[in-house]
């Protein structure tokens, strides 16, 4: 029942033929089924909606949100656990240090206990070296992902002045 937004949007194109994944999170992305087999199928990495979703960016697709569908998460929002979780995806992605301790601040500014959380996950594997074997996707977080931050901060900035 929460995905039936989701289901109304997708039978609207099921000509083109999109296949839906759902998650245990209950998010959902539609991919064709196309550039599904061209980027290799569903990868079995921590993340891999995220490793997904870089991937078609590097491939050339145009990723686009859907606002109109509602979904209700049943578990808490700021969870210790989970944030220190996300840290360690991060760094196992290859997300640049200088950007995690910037979401690490970021996250301490709203609740204290998350961004040291993050920090903690992301500096636990970031010094014991697992890595993801994929460079595409270490090469998009280590360098791209960083770059495009500094750039929104740069304008933000300046709009500010």
């Amino acid at each position: 029942m929460l995905c039936l937004p989701l289901m109304r949007f997708a039978s609207k194109y099921l000509d083109t033929l999109f296949i839906v994944l759902l998650s245990a999170i209950i998010s959902s992305i539609l991919f064709p089924i196309i550039g599904f087999n061209s980027i290799g199928g569903f990868p079995l990495t921590p993340a891999p909606d995220v490793v997904f979703i870089v991937k078609a960016l590097k491939k050339g697709w145009k990723i686009e949100v859907v606002t109109t569908t509602k979904f209700v998460h049943r578990r808490s929002q700021d969870n210790y656990k989970r944030y220190m979780k996300t840290g360690e995806h991060s760094a196992i992605l290859g997300l640049h240090p200088v950007h995690a301790i910037l979401i690490g601040l970021y996250l301490t500014c709203k609740k204290s206990y998350l961004g040291l959380a993050f920090m903690k996950g992301y500096f636990r594997i970031f010094f014991s070296l697992k890595r993801i074997n994929d460079p595409e996707v270490f090469e998009y977080y280590r360098c791209e992902a960083f770059s495009n931050l500094i750039r929104k901060i740069k304008t933000k900035l300046l709009l500010q002045v």
